[in-house]
């Protein structure tokens, strides 16, 4: 079967689901890529994978130019077009939640599989701080899309990293709903015994919460120290120096690498810390770094909301809290900063949570999909 995966983006996790699906399809699928060729990198070397870039795609011909520019910023429109021109017997669409609207009532030309990142109706019954109106609004809606999308003509299968949306949807008729698990993260090796501080690491942008992390560590006695690594969002960056500064005034120990960080790297900096923050309010779906964490068997410091709150609490991995509170965020810092081996007894449930997270695991789950 010649499998075509989609993606319109690229950046942060995008090229690494690229890479992991194509290693997991390609030895038994033919697998033709369309995305940005800035992404051309991640699938480049790879046996039996083909890629086609999609700006290549989405420009019309001089013929359909009339009338079609409009409808080809449509996502089934530029799908259809990438299905027909590879040949593709199935499409995959590997970040659909924005094409979702799109895509209900449309065929692409063969039938098509989606994987969704942000599911979010289902958060107001796992507990923690519930979600706005506005936001359980939203998750109706999405949760419309998606029930009408799984009814119809073409509809394969939909895949989410959330394993609590993926069982609720099964329960209802339609295509087969599946939880696919985070792409493994790989063996940090021997952790570390001695470890000092916090983390906060990813893109860096007003979305990591790094501010709220100022106002916590504001709150603490004695301060400790604070690694920030990750590639900035240039917007970001007068706020972060900003922050930085704040810091260093308050005698805080900053160390920061504002730039792109190998996977290994990233890994070391979280192995080396007693607590990684995810201080993310607002976030919807799975976080990489709760489970990169959890690999290097540091525990978080999580926003008591949404799916990450729900994994830090159900899974013993660290601690929930309201990170808009700046004393409680801070008193969550000291406790597990201020005695040398508090981390430690967090290890064993961050292990199991890791376990979970295997390679076999990950392609387990696209071969239910595509067998």
């Amino acid at each position: 079967m010649r499998i075509l995966l989609f993606d319109r983006l690229c950046g942060g996790h995008h090229e690494r689901y690229l890479e992991r699906v194509s290693a997991a399809l390609s030895s038994t699928h033919e697998v033709v890529v369309v995305a940005p060729e800035a992404a051309h990198w991640s699938v480049r070397d790879m046996a039996g994978v083909d890629f086609v870039p999609l700006e290549s795609i989405e420009r019309p011909s001089r013929t359909a130019r009339i009338g079609t520019q409009r409808l080809s910023t449509r996502e089934s429109v530029v799908l259809a077009k990438a299905v027909s021109e590879v040949g593709a017997d199935h499409a995959f669409h590997l970040f659909a939640d924005k094409a979702l609207p799109s895509l209900v009532g449309r065929t692409v030309g063969a039938p098509l599989s989606l994987l969704l990142f942000r599911p979010r109706l289902h958060l107001r019954c796992l507990g923690g701080i519930p979600p706005s109106p506005g936001a359980s609004l939203k998750g109706a809606a999405y949760e419309v899309c998606v029930w009408a999308w799984r009814r119809g003509r073409g509809a394969h299968a939909v895949l989410t990293l959330d394993p609590v949306a993926a069982d609720s949807w099964r329960r209802h008729a339609g295509a087969p709903a599946v939880f696919l698990p985070e792409p493994p993260v790989a063996d940090v090796g021997p952790l570390y015994a001695r470890r000092e501080g916090v983390v906060i690491y990813g893109a860096i942008d007003a979305r990591k919460g790094l501010a709220r992390a100022v106002d916590a560590l504001a709150a603490c006695e004695p301060k400790c120290r604070l690694v920030i690594a990750g590639l900035p969002n240039p917007d970001y960056l007068v706020i972060l120096g900003k922050l930085v500064e704040r810091l260093r005034l308050m005698e805080v120990e900053v160390d920061l690498h504002p730039t792109r960080i190998e996977d290994s790297t990233a890994l070391a900096l979280l192995a080396g810390a007693r607590a990684v923050l995810l201080p993310y309010v607002g976030h919807v779906g799975m976080s990489r770094v709760l489970l990169e964490a959890a690999a290097a068997g540091t525990p978080v410091i999580a926003h008591d909301e949404g799916l990450i709150g729900y994994l830090v609490r159900e899974y013993g991995l660290g601690i929930a809290v309201d990170c808009r509170d700046p004393i409680a965020f801070g008193r969550a810092i000291q406790k597990l900063v201020s005695d040398g081996e508090a981390w430690s007894s967090y290890s064993g449930q961050l292990r199991e949570f890791a376990s979970g997270y295997s390679a076999e695991r990950f392609a387990a789950a696209l071969r239910e999909v595509f067998p």
